[in-house]
């Protein structure tokens, strides 16, 4: 019986994307390299803790879950598992 090798170098993923962010229940909208949540009226636009899901094995630059500002655009930086980035 022949054994198969294990490859030693698997294919890492290549994939920077966010496929899901929400504040609070407040769940948002995703357009490429654009994301819209609507938040309650009352909430502190300076001290939000996001939650999110990225390509696997993916990062993701500031941290969403920390607080937050977000009385102007947050930009948000994605890198795949083999290094190419995506700014959203």
């Amino acid at each position: 019986m022949a054994r198969r090798k294990k490859n030693l170098h698997p294919k890492k993923n290549t994939e920077a994307l966010i496929t899901a962010f929400k504040i609070g229940s407040s769940i948002g909208a995703i357009w490429d390299k654009d994301i819209k949540v609507e938040v309650p009226a009352n909430a502190d636009m300076k001290k939000l803790k996001a939650s999110n899901k990225i390509s696997t094995s993916a990062t993701i630059k500031p941290d969403p879950s920390s607080e937050t500002e977000y009385t102007n655009p947050v930009s948000f930086t994605v890198t795949a598992e083999d290094r190419p980035t995506k700014n959203v």
